[in-house]
């Protein structure tokens, strides 16, 4: 696949997360949804002209940060 709609990212310490939002607005993502564990929390960033820009839902889901939020099992 040359691309894909949607990407999750997994932000733990000191990693790159937001360091590849550049390579994959390149290849065509639509979305990212990105978990963080230190804040336990997660948003949704959405395609716009020229880059990948913050937004509360998402809109190819429909679901809202809470929502998933709300789902998540986070370790202690």
């Amino acid at each position: 696949m040359p691309t894909a709609a949607i990407v999750v990212e997994v932000r733990s310490p000191d990693d790159e997360t937001y360091d590849k939002f550049a390579f994959s607005f390149e290849h065509g993502v639509e979305e990212i949804l990105v978990a963080d564990l230190a804040s336990k929390s997660v948003r949704w960033f959405v395609r716009s002209p020229g880059t990948l820009v913050a937004n509360e839902r998402s809109q190819l889901l429909g679901l809202t940060n809470l929502d998933v939020a709300k789902v998540l099992k986070w370790a202690d």
